[in-house]
């Protein structure tokens, strides 16, 4: 059958806080860019993901980035959510059609991914998994991994980049989530201070009244590039508010726990 899938995604993304199949004690997973503009071509290796579980249910969305011709970079909790999944790098989502636009791909979390300890940071950790498409992805550019402990080499309010699929605002009279079909970015920046998971995750502003953007529910497992550049810091994991306000955290690539794993998944 082929449908579009973004009906869908649109009605996950509204009435239900597991886009990415599960709900985060300290606010819940988050799943597209806020305050953020259409990205177009930009960031053309950046995708949507679609997951089904064992039985072909449809599980939820997030995101990713492609970094080698087969290979999605994206969270944990994404990678963890169902077995089948699916990913297009279409930019406006109404126009993939489903299955044509779509690759098949097999997940994997870290191994050392764990969710659902009580409060931080035991939470989650090693919320980082890759995608292995079952065929090339019809782009030519990808997202780049960082040198080991880059991030720590950052001055504070370090210029970022987020990238993602999802809802794009909240209406207040309804509450309900709006959902643009498409993948959007904006500028955020890294808050470079110490603090309770600072060595796993990068922990970023959401302040719409500075200009800035941040992520919510459908950016799960996007990109957090470093300012202007293709580099991957970290992926999106969570936030600490169900408003997709304030602070919020991506898991970093770049440590002796991550880092190697994924580069052992490239070609």
């Amino acid at each position: 059958m082929r449908w579009r899938i973004s009906r869908l995604v649109r009605i996950i993304a509204v009435v239900s806080a597991f886009v990415t199949g599960l709900v985060l004690v300290l606010g819940g997973p988050a799943l597209a860019i806020t305050n953020g503009q259409p990205d177009g071509d930009n960031h053309p290796y950046v995708c949507c993901v679609v997951v089904f579980d064992e039985d072909w249910n449809f599980v939820g969305s997030g995101s990713g980035t492609l970094i080698a011709p087969a290979i999605v970079l994206t969270a944990g909790h994404v990678a963890d959510s169902g077995p089948n999944v699916f990913v297009t790098f279409a930019t406006d989502l109404t126009q993939a059609v489903f299955p044509d636009d779509y690759i098949y791909g097999a997940p994997y979390p870290h191994p050392q991914y764990r969710l659902g300890g009580r409060g931080l940071p035991q939470f989650i950790t090693h919320d980082v998994g890759v995608i292995v498409l079952a065929g090339e992805a019809p782009v030519t550019e990808y997202g780049a991994l960082p040198e080991q402990d880059f991030v720590d080499s950052l001055a504070v309010m370090t210029g970022l980049d987020i990238v993602g699929y999802g809802v794009n605002y909240r209406d207040r009279p309804s509450q309900e989530w709006i959902f643009f079909n498409a993948r959007y970015y904006a500028p955020c920046q890294l808050i470079a201070s110490e603090h309770i998971q600072s060595d796993e995750f990068i922990k970023m502003t959401a302040n719409p009244a500075q200009g800035k953007g941040g992520t919510s529910f459908g950016d799960s497992g996007g990109p957090v590039f470093l300012g202007g550049t293709n580099i991957v810091l970290g992926v999106t994991s969570y936030g600490t508010n169900y408003n997709s306000a304030g602070v919020e955290y991506a898991a970093r690539v770049d440590t002796v726990d991550v880092l190697p794993w994924i580069t052992s998944w490239l070609p």
